[in-house]
């Protein structure tokens, strides 16, 4: 189960994932509200299941924005042909969402190490008191 510490990144996450979605995918390519809400959510679990707590913390910023932007492409490439009754191209809405949306994700990493780090020190015992 999630612990509450993880409440604060997730909704920065999907705010962030939300926002670019439903410009680039909602504004400019016509993909309806529901789509990319659910699209968001999706997005937004999966890649902080596995790029923010699995892979940032074994192998650093670089290698989990790099996962991210993997993960965020083919799920906006798969969920997109899922919603959507014509065919979503991997090189338009998909490919701008997940390149902006890794652009950010380099900077909530940055936030998220920061904060969890934050807290675990202040949840750990003091030595010697």
């Amino acid at each position: 189960m999630i612990k509450l510490k993880h409440f604060a990144p997730l909704l920065i996450k999907f705010i962030m994932v939300f926002a670019v979605l439903y410009v680039v995918a909602g504004l400019f390519y016509e993909w309806s509200f529901s789509s990319v809400l659910w699209t968001s959510i999706v997005l937004t679990v999966v890649a902080y299941l596995i790029g923010d707590l699995w892979i940032l913390s074994t192998a650093g910023n670089v290698m989990a924005t790099l996962i991210d932007f993997i993960l965020g492409l083919s799920i906006l490439w798969i969920l997109g042909n899922v919603f959507l009754d014509r065919a979503v191209s991997m090189v338009r809405e998909p490919m701008i969402s997940a390149l902006i949306i890794a652009a950010g994700e380099w900077l909530f990493h940055k936030y998220l190490v920061e904060r969890l780090d934050r807290h675990e020190m202040k949840s750990r015992p003091m030595l010697g008191k």
